[in-house]
């Protein structure tokens, strides 16, 4: 039984400095059963998008322009017209006019720099490029600064609904 000074994180307890003075990952690193795993070239697009964030996030930079593989378009365009009808069916109004007005689509993927771009312009918020999950800590002092952390990859073919 955990007391009330214990902070507990997925089912295990975690050392609450790690709230205030979070480490960040310097390394790709894929969760236990990830189904790109045993994939060496999935895992070497996986290394080279998140040194590429990761630079443009800590020198802000903005989203980079990414140059999607036949591979990761292929994704795409298989999973967004499954989660436009789960959009239709289950998302509020105004998100579907801003994915409509951000012209974010089921054939090309989004360039999180352009998106931004039109963001920051009507909103004032920008996208921050993400590697991949950051600390909580990290996550919202972005937020607080008016920024969004967003990753650029596109998940592993075999398993695209895969999130850990």
């Amino acid at each position: 039984m955990n007391d009330a000074t214990t902070l507990v994180e997925y089912g295990v307890p975690i050392n609450p400095d790690v709230m205030v003075h979070p480490t960040e990952a310097t390394e790709l690193e894929l969760e236990p059963g990830h189904p790109g795993l045993g994939d060496a070239e999935y895992i070497a697009r996986r290394k080279l998008l998140f040194h590429l964030t990761r630079r443009h996030r800590l020198e802000n930079l903005g989203p980079p322009l990414i140059d999607y593989t036949p591979e990761e378009t292929r994704i795409w365009r298989e999973v967004s017209p499954k989660l436009h009808e789960l959009h239709l069916k289950h998302a509020c109004s105004i998100y579907l006019k801003a994915k409509q007005d951000l012209a974010i689509n089921q054939r090309e993927i989004p360039q999180l720099k352009h998106v931004s771009e039109r963001l920051e312009r009507e909103t004032q918020v920008r996208l921050v490029p993400a590697e991949g999950a950051l600390p909580y800590r990290t996550f919202y002092e972005y937020i607080g600064r008016r920024g969004f952390p967003v990753t650029q990859f596109i998940r592993h073919g075999s398993h695209p609904e895969f999130t850990p």
